[in-house]
């Protein structure tokens, strides 16, 4: 029902800007949808999973219970999620989930393979969301400083600036 009206939007050539969140409204209204509005994740068409990524991240926000039964979903994605606004909503959505311990550790390795991606937003969203899971893990967020300062120097101007900013939190 929802993603059948984005794509009926998208097909008929009018202008797309706010059906996303027009769709998140919508589903944050009526929960029983939002697994209708993952599916749209695997879209064959890539605007309409940019769409539904971001409406997605939207609702997720706002009620992050609705993703703990997409878990295995979101994290096997995650390896092969095109284009990139998939992949930095998916890297967004990954401190929202109650990972055990066994998935931790997965989620943290794809969210390093993310600060390799060609997109700086892709990495901008890796390195915030590896912030918010080492939270409480003074090895983890100590690692993590030593690898933002490399990137405050190296990165691209989107990194760098969002490196800075992270360690300035992690030192106040």
């Amino acid at each position: 029902m929802v993603l059948s009206s984005v794509v009926a939007v998208l097909e008929s050539g009018r202008n797309t800007r706010g059906i996303s969140g027009q769709v998140a409204a919508i589903v944050a209204q009526e929960p029983d949808l939002f697994p209708e509005l993952m599916f749209g994740l695997w879209h064959v068409e890539a605007r309409i999973r940019g769409l539904a990524a971001d409406a997605v991240a939207k609702v997720a926000e706002e009620n992050p219970g609705l993703l703990q039964p997409f878990k295995t979903e979101i994290l096997g994605l995650m390896t092969e999620a095109r284009p990139a606004i998939v992949r930095w909503h998916l890297a967004q959505l990954v401190p929202r989930l109650n990972l055990n311990r066994n998935e931790r550790p997965r989620a943290i390795g794809l969210l390093r393979d993310y600060l390799e991606d060609r997109s700086a937003i892709v990495q901008v969203c890796a390195l915030t969301s590896l912030v918010e899971l080492a939270a409480g893990d003074r090895a983890m967020l100590e690692g993590l400083a030593e690898e933002m300062r490399g990137l405050a120097k190296t990165g691209s101007p989107a990194v760098k600036a969002r490196a800075r900013i992270l360690l300035s939190k992690l030192n106040t």
